[in-house]
């Protein structure tokens, strides 16, 4: 046991590869760019595969024309609309309480005691213990009443 602790296990080397070998990016792929040129790219031009793939994918689903709503100040402009853009808090209100409701609760006024101080624990005999010299150990419990 001693002798297989003198000598460590031979290490493998690890192969050591060029920076050149290892790729850095990744290639253009005309297929991943956008098919709107923008105003900071505007010379891409897609190809005709991704334009197929493009026609294909629309033409298996149809989405339905989405209606865009009025902004805010072209609806204040006309005036007279069916559906304003604040609902009017006069129309909507409730009608008056009846008298014989009450408008709130009424409580109880308060009494002297009240606002007496709040008064001591009450101490009260538990049990009694022997002693060592001889005398009476009282336990007390203390209970608020």
């Amino acid at each position: 046991m001693a002798s297989d602790m003198g000598s460590s296990p031979k290490r493998e080397l690890t192969p050591t590869t060029s920076l050149s070998s290892i790729p850095q990016k990744r290639a253009f792929d005309e297929g991943h760019s956008p098919a709107v040129p923008s105003p900071l790219n505007p010379d891409v031009r897609p190809s005709s595969e991704a334009q197929h793939a493009d026609d294909a994918s629309q033409s298996g689903r149809s989405k339905p024309v989405r209606t865009k709503k009025e902004t805010l100040k072209k609806r204040e402009a006309k005036g007279g609309d069916s559906n304003p853009a604040t609902p009017d808090p006069k129309a909507g209100r409730e009608p008056e309480q009846s008298e014989n409701s009450p408008l709130r609760y009424k409580l109880a006024p308060p009494k002297l005691s009240d606002f007496d101080p709040p008064r001591g624990p009450v101490m009260t005999l538990h049990h009694r213990v022997d002693g060592p010299g001889g005398e009476a150990i009282e336990f007390m419990e203390t209970s608020d009443q």
